[in-house]
């Protein structure tokens, strides 16, 4: 039976994402993840409906996990889509 997550198609001895992350700088990475969130959020109303939600929520945890391990900082990711950092800022 087929992964729903991982059709036939994708079957390979290297895994892309693992070889992305390990050959990819960690900003091009996470905005690849990211990048796939976005496009994954704003397409999934007009072709592939809760499939394309269950991929931006993949890519989305995969950038989560990242950030946790202390890959990926609030700036950065601000930086990359136009955000300005006092927006991040503590405001405490």
């Amino acid at each position: 039976m087929t992964n729903p997550k991982r059709p036939s198609h994708y079957e390979s001895k290297i895994d892309p994402l693992t070889y992305m992350k390990a050959n990819m700088s960690q900003a091009n990475y996470e905005g690849f993840l990211i990048g796939n969130v976005i496009k994954y959020v704003t397409r999934y109303p007009k072709k592939n409906g809760l499939e394309d939600l269950k991929k931006a929520r993949d890519y989305l945890d995969k950038a989560i996990d990242l950030y946790e391990e202390g890959h990926i900082h609030a700036s950065s990711v601000a930086k990359a889509f136009g955000v300005p950092v006092k927006l991040l800022e503590d405001k405490s």
